[in-house]
């Protein structure tokens, strides 16, 4: 998936660039719709998460979990 939102970024700000649009602004745009994306993806997984039961865990919990993967 980030693949892909890459290749259409680039693309995207090169076709603004090939229009003419002054580079900064091609850029912004590119940056806005980045944002977007990591935004969307944020949300899905607040959403994810949401739904699953929740177990009570501390700091430390989640960092020996961590260690062990």
């Amino acid at each position: 998936m980030g693949m892909t939102a890459q290749l259409r970024l680039t693309q995207r700000f090169a076709a603004l660039n090939a229009r003419g649009l002054q580079t900064n602004k091609a850029c912004v745009a590119v940056a806005k719709e980045l944002a977007g994306f990591v935004w969307a993806i944020g949300m899905q997984a607040q959403r994810e998460n949401w739904r699953q039961p929740k177990e009570e865990t501390s700091g430390i919990d989640l960092v020996m979990r961590h260690e062990q993967r």
